[in-house]
């Protein structure tokens, strides 16, 4: 599934991610796949945000 759809379908369920070129790390970039999601976790998410964001990857795993 294309980066931007598999992004717009976990923004439906309100989890936030980002597609394309947008990566924290600039020099990582290049050596990503073009078709690459990126998730912001940090110290602060609950371990129930992990557990949605890893609920949602795999229910798009199954569409494909």
């Amino acid at each position: 599934m294309p980066a931007d759809e598999a992004a717009r379908r976990l923004a439906e369920q309100g989890l936030g991610v980002w597609h394309a070129d947008n990566w924290y790390c600039v020099a990582l970039g290049p050596r990503l796949p073009e078709q690459s999601l990126r998730a912001g976790l940090a110290h602060y998410n609950t371990a129930e945000e992990v557990d949605r964001l890893t609920a949602g990857l795999a229910a798009l795993s199954e569409r494909t």
